[in-house]
Order: structure tokens, then sequence, then C-alpha cells
């Protein structure tokens, strides 16, 4: 399948809502959507704090060099291990099902940080395994 020669990250997702049930899905995207519409923007809205919870991920280099699926990788995991621990927003853990599912936007910097209620209690997502697969299409 021929993606105008790009490199694609294929980003294995899952989200789980408490009683709700778990949904899986594949989102492909470019290094360049990565770090544009969602590192970026999660790092400007984090401030000093993304150094606390991403210190031990660093996030892919630029230009796609060797090791940047496994950075990558190693990013998502600690991306949702900050979401999972109650730490992020509800601003930033929708922006992030946002970007995963329709696509790369700029919706991080919202004001919102009102959580979402279902049913008279709280819905705190899981985010589960994000994996980055790397696959070059030609």
């Amino acid at each position: 399948k021929l993606v105008d020669l790009h490199r694609m990250y294929f980003v294995e997702c899952s989200l789980e809502l408490w009683g709700l049930g778990r949904l899986e899905w594949h989102a492909p995207r470019r290094l360049s959507h990565l770090r544009a519409d969602l590192h970026d923007p999660l790092k400007a809205e984090l401030m000093s704090a993304y150094a606390q919870h991403f210190a031990g991920a660093p996030f892919a280099a630029r230009g796609g060099l060797p090791g940047t699926t496994a950075r990558l990788n190693n990013w998502c995991i600690a991306l949702a291990e900050f979401i999972n621990s109650g730490h992020a927003t509800p601003v930033v853990v929708a922006s992030v099902i946002h970007f995963f599912t329709l696509g790369p936007r700029r919706v991080i910097a919202a004001t919102s940080t009102e959580a979402t209620v279902v049913q008279g209690r709280s819905v705190a997502p899981a985010l589960h395994g994000y994996v980055c697969k790397s696959h070059l299409n030609k």
C-alpha cells in the first residue's frame, strides 16, 4: 500500500472505560504528525511537569534514525502510564484519544478541566499498551 513513500508508525491502541467495555484499533501516523500534533502540544501543556512524567522515555529524534520505533514505543507506553496514573487533565486525555481516533489535530491547548461524568460517576479511561510499530509502505 502506497502512502506517499512516508514511513508510517502503526500505533496499536486500546481504550477501556470502566464498566463500559474495551475498544481496540490501529492508528497509522507519520513521525512528523506524532511530533507536531501530539508530542509538542503535550509538552507545551505540561511545561516543567513533562520531564517528570516522560524522563525515562525520550521522544524520537528527527529524521527517523535507527531506534526510532523503540523510542516511540517507550514514549507511547509512558503516555499511557501518565494518563492511567490520573495526572493528565481531561483535556489532555480527550486530545490524545482524538489524535489517535480522528487523526492529527491540535486540541491539547483547550482550557476545560472538568471530568466526564456518565451515569452520575466519573469515567476515567484506561489506555492500555500503546505500541508503535514501524512499517515502510512502498
